[in-house]
């Protein structure tokens, strides 16, 4: 059959908008219509596609590698024939279980408590609503985090656990259950705005992208804005946490707290160290380097009372050698009740504001500190 110039033009203009519509890239995937934009963590991605969000989370440990990848579907349309492989999610997810909570603590900045129907350790947990909720029965508890009671979690049935992924650790038989694992790596973050960006994974599938993004912005603006009052003061020496029998662990120089005192103006013993992570030290190089530091720091657990300076030395009479406890500048949280695993890690402006305003008063003079306080008598 004979086609006529006009013919062939109107065919080549359908074709056209044919490819121009398909927006492969030479590897067959759609191209993304949005990145979101993440500025300070490391670890994982957000891309919007016209029928899809693609997730991916970097291995913590190899950071070449893929540790997992979620194809987030919208809940109220057909799952898209040619989706890229991934774990698929129904976004927003209507109800989740949250094995550590720093993840409570999100979906209560993003105003999603009532979507936790199953939680790992609640009684680590101090959020009222939380712990009502477990009392009632309306939330499940899972057990220890390391060991999930598979039984409550299918009972609980939620459309997806929110966990943490630890190196050479799987998840046994809550990872054949069939519900997917959203793996939230953002402890290994160096950086507390890093660490905090993660609010922006967690709401992609609670479909409160905007607030996510909304709430971090308004955390980055907070933080940068401390930051800059400290680069002109005087910075005082400090070292951090306690002796654990024959262990001092204190944190790396490129660690979070290693990083969130020297945005609050202090100079950490052991800021030169590369590590992201904690060092191994004996107690006796930490009396050495650290017993004249003008300030010390101590994030302790304790679930009978607070600690002050005459039930800190009893545990360990040493203590009362270092320069910090003679002059009475041990700023101290009880992670038990103070909530810093659970809002404070989500709030470093907050956590910044605390140490200036206990190290350095004249900056911050009307800033009541939230999570960390001097040690009392």
């Amino acid at each position: 059959m004979d086609i006529y110039p006009r013919q062939w033009a109107f065919l080549l203009s359908v074709l056209l908008i044919v490819l121009s519509g398909c927006k492969k890239t030479a590897g067959g995937e759609d191209k993304p219509a949005d990145i979101v934009r993440i500025s300070y963590a490391t670890g994982f991605t957000i891309n919007h596609y016209a029928d899809y969000t693609k997730v991916t989370v970097r291995s913590p440990w190899d950071s070449s590698q893929l540790l997992h990848t979620y194809i987030l579907i919208d809940r109220n349309k057909p799952v898209p024939k040619n989706h890229p492989e991934g774990t698929l999610v129904k976004v927003p997810v209507q109800n989740v279980a949250c094995l550590y909570c720093i993840h409570v603590g999100i979906l209560e900045q993003l105003g999603k408590l009532d979507k936790i129907n199953a939680v790992a350790e609640p009684e680590f947990i101090n959020i009222p609503a939380i712990q009502e909720g477990v009392r009632n029965k309306k939330i499940r508890s899972l057990g220890m985090a390391s060991s999930v009671n598979v039984e409550q979690l299918m009972e609980a049935a939620p459309e997806l656990v929110f966990a943490a992924p630890f190196e050479g650790m799987g998840y046994g038989n809550m990872g054949k259950s069939g519900i997917p694992i959203a793996e939230d790596a953002s402890y290994m973050e160096s950086t507390p705005l890093g660490r905090a960006e993660w609010i922006k994974f967690i709401a992609a599938f609670m479909g409160e992208e905007e607030k996510g993004n909304q709430l971090f912005e308004s955390i980055e603006k907070k933080y940068n804005g401390l930051k800059e009052l400290t680069k002109s003061v005087s910075h005082p020496t400090v070292f951090a946490e306690k002796r654990y029998g024959q262990v001092w662990y204190v944190p790396g120089g490129q660690s979070y707290m290693g990083r969130l005192f020297a945005d609050a103006g202090l100079d950490y013993l052991w800021k030169e160290t590369p590590e992201t992570g904690s060092l191994s030290l004996s107690p006796e190089s930490v009396f050495e380097k650290a017993e004249n530091s003008d300030f010390w720091v101590i994030k302790d657990a304790d679930r009978d009372r607070n600690k002050t300076y005459q039930t800190f030395a009893a545990e360990n009479d040493s203590y009362k050698h270092f320069k910090a406890w003679k002059q009475r500048k041990i700023i101290y949280t009880n992670t038990t009740y103070s909530g810093y695993y659970e809002r404070g890690i989500l709030q470093p402006d907050v956590l910044l504001a605390d140490l200036i305003r206990l190290i350095h008063p004249e900056l911050l003079p009307t800033h009541q500190p939230v999570y960390f306080q001097m040690m009392e008598e």
